[in-house]
């Protein structure tokens, strides 16, 4: 009789830190999550009662982070749509937003590194990283103003290619972003 074998230390646990644009977006509450889809066209021919080919019709990276940090500052780094002003005494912050269409150049890179224990402690094991290239930040701004919880705001951190990565690399990547063959 076999048995199964298994190994305690690849079960993935935990938060994470996520940066966007080399910003480090702060706390969150409920959970970072990330999903990646295909969306498939299967072929049939009239001649066979088989699919006789597949082909991927699109492919959709989402990284959903709901943000605990809501202040200005925080929240122009992931506000696409917004201008951010502050005043020369730094006191004064605003956002303006509406009539902007941003830019694909805006489009930064964001990267998901996993806590190692509870104590915010990043991983060093870079095996466990999420990179998204280049991300649209599509925020959900919604402030809900009671005592019944914290403000938060989540925001979807959409894929985009990056047509200046070779084909098949240029969505995101698993894993530690120096490997080489």
């Amino acid at each position: 009789m076999s048995v199964m074998t298994g190994t305690v230390s690849k079960i993935e646990f935990g938060p994470c830190q996520v940066t966007y644009n080399a910003v480090d977006l702060g706390y969150f509450k409920g959970g970072v999550s990330f999903a990646y889809t295909i969306d498939w066209l299967d072929i049939e021919a009239d001649q066979s009662s088989m699919i006789v080919d597949s082909k991927v019709r699109s492919e959709r990276g989402v990284l959903t982070v709901p943000m605990q940090e809501t202040d200005l500052a925080t929240l122009n780094t992931v506000m696409a749509t917004g201008t951010y002003t502050l005043d020369g005494a730094g006191s004064k912050k605003k956002i303006e937003v509406g009539g902007k269409q941003p830019a694909a150049s805006t489009f930064y890179q964001v990267i998901v590194t996993p806590l190692s224990d509870g104590s915010g402690t990043l991983s060093t094991d870079a095996n466990e990283k999420i990179t998204i290239y280049k991300a649209v930040p599509k925020i959900q701004l919604s402030k809900a103003f009671n005592r019944d919880g914290e403000r938060i705001v989540p925001v979807e951190f959409h894929a985009i290619k990056d047509s200046t990565k070779d084909a098949g690399k240029q969505l995101f990547l698993l894993g530690d972003s120096t490997a080489t063959a």
